[in-house]
Protein backbone atom coordinates (compact mmCIF):
# COMPACT_ATOMS: atom_id res chain seq x y z
CA UNK A 1 0.00 0.00 0.00
CA UNK A 2 3.39 2.51 0.42
CA UNK A 3 3.54 2.06 -3.21
CA UNK A 4 -0.07 3.31 -3.91
CA UNK A 5 0.12 6.16 -0.98
CA UNK A 6 3.26 7.44 -2.50
CA UNK A 7 1.84 7.03 -6.59
CA UNK A 8 -1.32 9.37 -4.98
CA UNK A 9 0.76 11.97 -3.38
CA UNK A 10 2.59 12.31 -6.58
CA UNK A 11 -0.82 13.02 -8.75
CA UNK A 12 -2.14 16.46 -9.45
CA UNK A 13 -4.82 17.73 -7.48
CA UNK A 14 -7.21 16.80 -10.07
CA UNK A 15 -6.32 13.60 -10.38
CA UNK A 16 -5.97 13.08 -6.09
CA UNK A 17 -9.96 13.67 -5.78
CA UNK A 18 -10.60 10.55 -8.03
CA UNK A 19 -9.53 8.97 -4.73
CA UNK A 20 -11.67 11.13 -2.49
CA UNK A 21 -14.56 8.18 -1.60
CA UNK A 22 -11.49 5.46 -0.98
CA UNK A 23 -9.73 8.24 1.61
CA UNK A 24 -12.25 8.93 3.32
CA UNK A 25 -13.60 5.78 4.28
CA UNK A 26 -9.82 4.53 4.92
CA UNK A 27 -9.67 7.75 7.07
CA UNK A 28 -13.08 7.56 8.57
CA UNK A 29 -13.57 3.48 9.08
CA UNK A 30 -10.20 1.87 8.77
CA UNK A 31 -9.83 -2.08 8.45
CA UNK A 32 -7.94 -4.02 11.63
CA UNK A 33 -5.54 -4.13 8.50
CA UNK A 34 -5.74 -0.79 7.28
CA UNK A 35 -4.79 0.42 11.18
CA UNK A 36 -2.43 -1.58 11.68
CA UNK A 37 -0.34 0.11 8.65
CA UNK A 38 -1.50 2.99 9.84
CA UNK A 39 -3.24 3.96 6.39
CA UNK A 40 -6.20 5.82 7.81
CA UNK A 41 -3.87 8.78 9.07
CA UNK A 42 -1.91 8.55 5.60
CA UNK A 43 -5.56 8.74 4.17
CA UNK A 44 -6.00 11.87 6.00
CA UNK A 45 -2.89 13.29 4.98
CA UNK A 46 -4.00 13.14 1.66
CA UNK A 47 -7.28 14.33 2.11
CA UNK A 48 -5.46 17.05 3.20
CA UNK A 49 -4.20 18.30 0.16
CA UNK A 50 -7.60 17.67 -1.50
Amino acid sequence: MICFTLLVIELPVESRVQFREYLTRVAETPTHNELAEELDEIAKEILETI
